[in-house]
């Protein structure tokens, strides 16, 4: 008896790789006819050597009686039967085992299987005869008998034929696990290729981007940062500056120029206002004395318009100094505005960088 499905260590060590069999009845009966198949039994006759037996080798057995002269006459009726109806007679048959001489394409397909068993094919047929494979009720078990004259080969058949096919399922097996194995092969030399590829292409892609210029992107974002502070801060005093002076060009235009000396903070020009000051009450004092024909009066009269005058100059330049300053300013915005743009260019460029680097990452670890 033979227990279908059991467990063993072949199976422990394959099992991941081939896929277990599901033994119902329908695969009972495959396993049993492939026990019963011509390719079995040819390796169980050749292993027990069954053409040194006359049980299974006609030509080792003693030879028979010679027909009588019945035996004769019937054997000639049916020879003249033969002929009657169109039958050749078996001495002109071509012999089975030689398919050189068959010129009929169905005589040699139909001896074809026997053919591949070569000297085994008879010891092959009277092994079919006697054995019988047939499953235990509705177990796994499978009933191996062999029917001899001989006790001895009754038991040595049934044993080699269980020999016989638990190698060939190994064999079987191992088949499994070398198709898988060669695919494996091939799979695992094509991903290898792959992955140094991926590593390569990683190494590649970074060196091109560290040599375009690209760094990290924490460093790119704390650059667009302090540029953003930086313009935040110029954009602010280029402002400032622009409404003073235009609040200043509005007074002067207005006013006058001596009326904006106030917004300017000069010491020249508070220097010179406050001696203008000293001679206008100089000049009231020599008014009430001598009246403004007074050649002293009118002297002071020329000095105040001189630093009247000096006052206007002053006040003119520190404007165009304050007109300077804000194309100064304006020029600084500008020019941190068109940085920022690039570095902003930049980080986008590096975003669609970072986004391929992770992509050919993600190659890589697959």
């Amino acid at each position: 008896e033979l227990l279908m499905g059991q467990q063993t260590r072949s199976d422990d060590a394959l099992g991941n790789l081939v896929q277990e069999l599901n033994l119902d009845e329908d695969t009972i009966s495959g396993e049993i006819a492939i026990i019963t198949s011509s390719r079995i039994l040819t390796e169980v006759s050749e292993r027990l050597n069954l053409a040194a037996r006359p049980e299974f080798n006609p030509d080792l057995r003693p030879p028979e009686p010679e027909e009588s002269c019945l035996g004769r006459m019937a054997d000639g009726a049916v020879d003249l039967l033969r002929s009657i109806i169109g039958v050749a007679p078996p001495d002109s048959a071509v012999p089975e085992d030689d398919l050189a001489l068959l010129t009929d394409p169905v005589d040699r397909a139909a001896l074809a299987g026997r053919a591949s068993l070569g000297d085994q094919a008879l010891f092959v047929d009277e092994l079919a005869k006697n054995l019988r494979v047939r499953p235990v009720g509705t177990t796994r078990l499978v009933e191996i008998r062999y029917t001899s004259t001989d006790r001895r080969v009754a038991a040595a058949v049934p044993n080699t034929v269980i020999d016989v096919y638990l190698e060939d399922q190994l064999d079987r097996k191992f088949a499994a696990l070398r198709r898988v194995t060669q695919g494996l092969k091939s799979r695992l030399n094509d991903m290898r290729a792959r992955l140094e590829a991926s590593e390569r292409a990683v190494i590649d892609y970074r060196n091109q981007a560290l040599s375009d210029g690209f760094g990290g992107q924490e460093r790119l974002e704390q650059q667009l940062r302090d540029l953003s502070a930086r313009l935040s801060t110029a954009s602010a005093e280029h402002a400032e500056l622009v409404s003073e002076l235009t609040e200043i060009d509005a007074l002067i235009a207005r006013e006058g120029t001596a009326a904006a000396a106030g917004l300017f903070p000069s010491e020249i020009i508070e220097q010179m206002r406050s001696q203008i000051a000293e001679l206008r009450q100089r000049q009231a004092l020599l008014l009430e004395r001598f009246g403004s024909e007074s050649p002293q009066v009118r002297d002071m009269d020329g000095e105040v318009i001189r630093l009247e005058a000096t006052i206007d100059a002053e006040v003119s330049r520190l404007r165009d100094d304050l007109a300077k300053r804000t194309e100064l300013a304006s020029a600084r915005e500008q020019t941190l505005r068109q940085r920022l743009r690039e570095l902003e260019s930049l980080a986008i460029q590096q975003a669609e960088r970072e986004v391929r680097l992770i992509q050919l990452e993600r190659e890589q670890a697959a």
